[in-house]
C-alpha cells in the first residue's frame, strides 16, 4: 500500500511534489489556530456580529486583491508571487492576530490575511501548470491529504487550551505558527522552479498595457460564460465557498454555546475528521469508478449535504451524533475536494488558467462578501437557522452536480453514436 502511495507521489511533477511536501508545515499551524479563532475573538470581547463584519471586510479586501492577482501572478511569476503574498497573508497575519486585543486590531489582521487571494492563484497554478489532466486528480488527492493532516494536530491545541485557557493558548499558537509558516515559505522558495507556463506568461506580460489587461478581463468573463460546464462548476465553487465561510466562522461557537460541548472536546472532532478523510483518500477514492470524476463529485456533494442536515438535527451533548456528522462530512470532503478541483482545472485552457481563476475568484469573493455579516445576523437571531441555510446551500450544489453529470453522460452518449455511425 505505502509503496503504491509513494509511487503515485513520485509520478507527479516536481513543483507539485515540493508544494505538497512542504504543505503540512503551513496547514498544521493553520488548522490548530483556526479551530479556536472565533472563540478567541469572542473571549476577547467581540460579538458574533463584529466577528461576522470582520469576515465580510476580509472578503471585500480579497475581492479587491482578486482584480490584480492574475496580473501579478503572470508578471512576477508563480514562485515569487506565492512567496511574497503567503508571507503577508499568513506569517505576518499570525503576528497581528497574536497581539490583537480589539475589533480594530483584528480587522487589521484580517486585511493582511486577505492577500491570501493573490497567493492562492499562484499556488493553484504551481500545482497544475506542468501536469496532465489525468495527473491532476492525483495531485489534488495528495493536496487534500495535506489539508486533512492538520486536523490530527488540533487536539494538541485542545490540550493547551484546557491548561492555559483559550486566550493564552491561542495567542501562543499564533506565535508558533508565524515561526513554522515562515520557515516553510523559505524552504519552498529554495526548491521551487518557475513553471513553463509561468515563464511564458512572464515574457508575454512584459509589454502588456492597461488595454490588454482589460482585454484579459473580458476574455476571462467570455470564456466562463461560453463554457456551460465551467459556469456550473463555478456555481458549485461559489456555493461551497459561501457555506464554508458560514460554517468555518460559527461552527465551533455553535458547538460550545448551543450543543454544550467543552472547549477541549471541540478540538477532537477535527482529528476524527482527519482520520476518516485520510482513510477515504487511500481506501475509497482509488476504487471509485462510478461516473468518473463528475460522478464522484456528485457523491461527495451528497455526503456533504447529508452531514450538514445531521448537524441541524443534532441534540445538545450528543457526542455520537456529532461524531457521525464529522465522519460523513470528512468522507464527503475527501471525495468532493480533489474531484471538484480536477474538474475545475480541466475545464480551463492552460494558457488562460491564471486569468480565468483570478477573475472567477473576483466573482466568488463578491458573492461571498455578505456571508460573514449575514451569518452573524442570523446567528444572533437564532443559531440553528444559520445551519439550516448551510444545509440548503449544500443541497443546491448537489442539484447542480447532478445536472453536470447528466450532461456529461449525454455528451458521452452522443460521441459514441457518432463513432458508431
Amino acid at each position: 500500500m505505502f509503496k503504491d502511495i509513494y509511487s503515485r507521489f513520485k509520478s507527479i511533477n516536481s513543483n507539485a511534489r515540493i508544494t505538497i511536501a512542504v504543505g503540512p508545515l503551513i496547514n498544521i499551524p493553520i488548522s490548530m489556530f483556526t479551530t479556536y479563532a472565533t472563540i478567541y475573538m469572542s473571549r476577547l470581547g467581540l460579538t458574533a456580529e463584529q466577528i461576522g463584519i470582520i469576515s465580510s471586510i476580509n472578503l471585500l479586501a480579497q475581492l479587491i486583491n482578486s482584480f490584480y492577482a492574475g496580473i501579478l501572478t503572470n508578471k512576477l511569476g508563480r514562485k515569487i508571487t506565492i512567496t511574497i503574498f503567503d508571507t503577508i497573508a499568513w506569517a505576518l497575519a499570525c503576528l497581528a492576530w497574536a497581539f490583537s486585543r480589539s475589533f480594530v486590531t483584528f480587522l487589521l489582521a484580517a486585511l493582511l490575511n486577505s492577500f491570501v487571494k493573490v497567493a492562492e492563484i499562484a499556488w493553484r497554478c504551481i500545482l497544475v501548470d506542468d501536469s496532465s489532466p489525468q495527473e491532476r486528480i492525483t495531485i489534488w488527492s495528495f493536496q487534500n491529504i495535506v489539508f486533512a493532516i492538520g486536523g490530527l494536530f488540533v487536539p494538541l491545541g485542545g490540550i493547551l487550551v484546557s491548561r492555559y485557557g483559550v486566550v493564552s493558548a491561542t495567542r501562543a499558537l499564533y506565535i508558533m505558527s508565524f515561526v513554522v509558516i515562515f520557515t516553510a515559505i523559505l524552504i519552498r522558495y529554495a526548491y521551487l522552479t518557475e513553471t513553463s507556463i509561468g515563464v511564458m506568461m512572464m515574457q508575454n506580460s512584459k509589454n502588456s498595457s492597461h488595454k490588454e489587461v482589460l482585454k484579459d478581463v473580458y476574455d476571462a468573463i467570455k470564456y466562463i460564460l461560453t463554457h456551460p460546464e465551467n459556469l456550473m462548476l463555478l456555481s458549485i465553487v461559489v456555493l461551497n465557498n459561501f457555506q464554508f465561510i458560514l460554517k468555518n466562522t460559527y461552527n465551533n461557537l455553535y458547538l460550545i454555546s448551543q450543543l454544550k460541548i467543552s472547549d477541549r472536546m471541540v478540538s477532537i472532532f477535527p482529528a476524527i475528521g482527519t482520520i476518516m478523510t485520510m482513510t477515504a483518500l487511500f481506501a475509497i477514492i482509488p476504487k471509485m469508478r462510478i461516473g468518473g470524476e463528475k460522478g464522484a463529485l456528485l457523491i461527495g456533494l451528497v455526503l456533504t449535504s447529508l452531514s450538514n442536515l445531521l448537524l441541524v438535527l443534532s441534540p445538545p451533548r450528543h457526542i455520537g451524533m456529532l461524531t457521525l456528522t464529522t465522519l460523513i462530512s470528512a468522507i464527503g470532503f475527501a471525495i468532493m475536494g480533489p474531484n471538484l478541483e480536477t474538474c475545475w482545472a480541466n475545464s480551463i485552457d492552460d494558457k488562460k488558467r491564471a486569468n480565468v481563476i483570478s477573475y472567477s475568484s473576483i466573482f466568488i469573493t463578491a458573492i461571498s462578501i455578505p456571508a460573514g455579516a449575514i451569518g452573524g445576523y442570523i446567528y444572533t437571531l437564532e443559531p440553528i437557522m444559520l445551519f439550516i441555510l448551510i444545509f440548503a446551500l449544500s443541497l443546491l450544489a448537489c442539484a447542480i452536480g447532478w445536472v453536470i453529470m447528466r450532461a456529461d453522460k449525454k455528451a458521452a452518449g452522443n460521441r459514441l453514436r457518432r463513432l458508431s455511425t
